[in-house]
């Protein structure tokens, strides 16, 4: 059985695809910039196939079943300056972390203070495992947040079971 018609499902799915998009609706500011930690919460779902296994009051999916899964997330820190020379953001399990990135944004940023982010990669995971993003920013003061949804989706993560 086909879930193509719905709107919002991604072409070529089925009731036996797993799979969601979830995406930072409202700007988060704020959250770190000193060196504060902290999980980033995808507060909105575009889609989702195979049950509900985004939770977005904390950010995390819950893998439903064993399989390889593909993780890419893409964000927009806004609130930055020159001082916020360090930044780490990560893609997580349960197991531990899959990917690291190190980062300069305080360098990188642009004249209006954003700087924008993206990774993937492919977990290799086993039902009850979880996933999410996590990192933070430092040398600076507490200012950096997230970009929320304006023209367009500036924070968003995609997770979908490629195989078994």
């Amino acid at each position: 059985m086909s879930q193509a018609g719905i709107a919002g499902m991604p072409a070529g799915a089925t009731t036996g695809s797993i799979g969601v998009q979830s995406f930072i609706a409202a700007n988060q500011p704020n959250l770190t910039g000193d060196g504060t930690a902290f999980t980033v919460v995808w507060d909105n779902t575009t889609w989702q196939v195979g049950g509900n296994n985004m939770d977005n009051s904390t950010g995390i999916f819950t893998v439903p079943s064993d399989g390889k899964y593909l993780v890419a997330y893409a964000l927009t820190f806004d609130g930055l300056s020159a001082a916020h020379t360090f930044a780490q953001f990560n893609i997580e399990t349960s197991a531990g972390a899959a990917t690291k990135q190190l980062f300069n944004p305080g360098v990188a940023r642009t004249s209006d203070n954003h700087y924008h982010v993206n990774d993937f990669t492919i977990i290799d995971a086993t039902a009850g495992l979880t996933i999410y993003v996590s990192g933070a920013v430092g040398n600076g003061a507490k200012t950096v947040g997230l970009s929320g949804e304006f023209f367009g989706l500036f924070g968003y993560i995609e997770i979908m079971k490629m195989c078994n």
